[in-house]
């Protein structure tokens, strides 16, 4: 498949490499502040509890917490761009 058949698939877009061409002058779009682990939102339900229980015994130390610092990373993009920060 070719680079053209991918975009049109898949909705590839290509993204500058050089982040000046990204954010031109500005050193950041927001302004960087610190975030707690404690502050951003964790399910709780009875589902999510046993789902943390099944990986914890399944995935390896270094893969879990792989997958926690993935899933608060994207939590925490998401509340920034939702404005919920």
């Amino acid at each position: 498949m070719s680079v053209q058949q991918d975009i049109r698939e898949f909705g590839w877009t290509a993204v500058p490499r050089n982040v000046e061409t990204i954010l031109g002058d500005k050193a950041f779009l927001h302004s960087p502040t610190a975030v707690h682990v404690e502050d951003i939102p964790f399910p709780s339900s009875r589902l999510a509890q046993e789902i943390q229980t099944l990986v914890q015994e399944e995935l390896t130390e270094q893969t879990y917490n792989h997958s926690m610092r993935v899933y608060y990373y994207g939590i925490h993009i998401y509340c920034v761009l939702a404005g919920e920060d």
